[in-house]
């Protein structure tokens, strides 16, 4: 068979309609130059402008996106499990990322961890989909400072029991009555600990979520008998929420004491967030921020900012899961206050002028002699591009001989797993083009809406 040879092809963009992630730029504009797109199999993408509030510049900052990805694939543009997500820096550096809430709905949250922001000033990224053949390559690790979505089913390489024994199964940390567990990470200042926990009354004391020095709330007394220890000097220092199952109250505790004399500190009815909590069965998304001198507190129920013994940056705290409750995922993120924003831009399409295609002419050796009908080209496009969608009524070889709209067949005609579209030429009319040596011949027409060329080099005797 001849050599198969893929046209060169140019690159442009054309901003498409404005589907925003969040309220954002909206104005139509057309995008020059090919230079920055970071990869040519990925068709869309969306400029998102990150601005920092702050005095002070943020560095490896989590930044939370919240994307209509349901609206995304019922175009066509993305991947319904959007595996095909991905996000870069102009100069196509990389950037990880966490989906939260799921793929294909309306407001799907997204983490992306950004290199820098300077302070009171704006970051662009970009944010790529529309490739049908990629994978999702998202990393909670690899995005937050701590993080374990439980789906392992390995629990002690992140925490250590505090007393009896945590069960890590079907992506969800569960603690029975008596057991306690405390993250293997310290957690330090200026972050948000996120959990969602699971409250239940009917089977729950208690929902909680710590942060705190502490090596345990319980003691096993010599007669097997579990109670609160106030008798060392090691007590707990830090904060928590717990949601209590058995009375009309939700609680916030801060500690900064660790002396004999503890004693606790602002455990009361949150002011705002009316009772009954503990009729409430399901998940909980809950959000524990530290900064110097405050401790803002996140629930369905509302937010509360505490100032009063708030532990100190000196302070190595770490996360600590409670007896009775379940745990779908815990992580820790980067906070500052103000908190970055995040405004999503005009949709970007990468059209190609025309789509390569790679062009196999059989046979590779035409005799002009020969009484033989049909002469045959299989078509391979590019990733992202089915074969399917050429309309065979387009397909021209050399621009003038038509293409049979039957016998064409989808196969894989050199078995390299890459589909291909067999169509046929009138071999009389493409003898009366060429002549004998070596021929170029050039297969045009349309996939979808774009025009797709490709090229074979065949001999004539």
């Amino acid at each position: 068979m001849g050599s198969k040879i893929t046209s060169a092809f140019l690159i442009s963009f054309l901003l498409a309609s404005t589907v925003s992630v969040m309220a954002g730029l909206s104005s139509a504009a057309v995008a020059s130059g090919a230079s920055d797109w970071w990869n040519s199999s990925w068709q869309y993408r969306k400029p998102i402008n990150v601005t920092n509030g702050g005095s002070s510049a943020l560095t490896d900052y989590q930044i939370l996106i919240v994307v209509d990805t349901a609206s995304l694939v019922s175009a066509g543009k993305m991947r319904s499990d959007a595996g095909d997500l991905r996000f870069r820096t102009p100069d196509g550096e990389n950037l990880p990322y966490w989906i939260e809430s799921g793929a294909n709905t309306a407001s799907t949250k997204v983490w992306v961890k950004v290199p820098t922001v300077s302070a009171s000033g704006t970051a662009t990224i970009y944010m790529y989909y529309g490739n049908p053949d990629a994978t999702s390559t998202a990393s909670g690790d690899a995005v937050f400072e701590f993080f374990d979505d439980f789906n392992d089913g390995v629990w002690t390489d992140k925490w250590q029991a505090m007393s009896g024994t945590p069960s890590e199964s079907g992506g969800v940390m569960t603690l029975t009555p008596r057991t306690w567990a405390e993250s293997k990470f310290t957690v330090p200042i200026n972050t948000a600990t996120c959990t969602r926990l699971y409250t239940d009354s009917s089977t729950y004391t208690a929902s909680q979520i710590f942060v705190t020095e502490q090596m345990g709330w319980y003691s096993l007394a010599p007669g097997g008998c579990w109670y609160h220890d106030y008798s060392t000097a090691t007590r707990e220092v830090g904060f928590g929420l717990t949601y209590w199952h058995t009375a009309n109250i939700y609680t916030i505790t801060l500690h900064e004491s660790n002396s004999p004399d503890y004693t606790e500190v602002n455990r009361n009815e949150v002011s705002g967030w009316a009772p009954p909590y503990y009729h409430v069965t399901g998940w909980k998304d809950v959000e524990m921020a530290w900064t110097a001198g405050k401790v803002v507190f996140k629930a369905p129920e509302g937010t509360a900012t505490h100032t009063t013994n708030v532990p100190s940056a000196s302070r190595t705290p770490k996360v600590q899961l409670s007896e009775d409750t379940k745990y779908d995922v815990v992580y820790v993120r980067k906070y500052a206050s103000p908190e970055p924003t995040a405004v999503t831009g005009t949709e970007e399409t990468q059209v190609p002028a025309i789509v390569p295609a790679t062009v196999n002419i059989d046979p590779n050796t035409l005799n002009l002699k020969s009484n033989g009908k049909w002469i045959t080209a299989y078509i391979e496009l590019p990733s992202g591009y089915n074969v399917s969608n050429i309309d065979v009524g387009t397909v021209r070889l050399n621009g003038s001989v038509a293409a049979q709209l039957q016998p064409a067949a989808v196969g894989d005609h050199d078995a390299d797993g890459v589909q291909d579209l067999m169509v046929k030429f009138d071999r009389s009319a493409v003898q009366a083009l060429v002549a004998r040596g070596l021929v170029e011949l050039t297969v045009t027409g349309k996939v979808g809406t774009l025009d797709f060329e490709g090229s074979d080099t065949i001999r004539v005797i």
